[in-house]
């Protein structure tokens, strides 16, 4: 928790929001076997086997232009691993968020 985040809403091009992640879900993800020998899945996410998180956006303005149930892609930046490939992920989310310019797929 604390460390670094990116996001970058589809409906918004150009724009990446600063965040801090600030709690993440209790929960193991899709595949994995409970004590009872049955799958756990996370119903809130169909499909997915991401963690889920919360992040406090740093830029409250980001947050009234959106509409509900807009998509986003969100990158966090760990403090204490992979600093090398923080940088390429960085220009990897910025320019999918000049390609919504092109192509709005929200």
């Amino acid at each position: 928790m604390g460390d670094e985040a990116e996001i970058v809403f589809n409906g918004l091009p150009g724009l990446v929001v600063q965040g801090k992640v600030v709690s993440v879900a209790p929960v193991i993800p899709t595949g994995a076997y409970y004590a009872q020998g049955t799958l756990q899945s996370l119903n809130v996410t169909p499909g997915s086997n991401k963690v889920l998180v919360s992040i406090e956006v740093d830029n409250n303005q980001a947050e009234q232009q959106l509409p509900d149930g807009v998509a986003a892609q969100v990158a966090v930046y760990s403090a204490q691993h992979f600093e090398a490939l923080s940088l390429l992920r960085k220009i990897l989310l910025r320019m999918t968020s000049w390609m919504h310019y092109l192509y709005l797929d929200h």
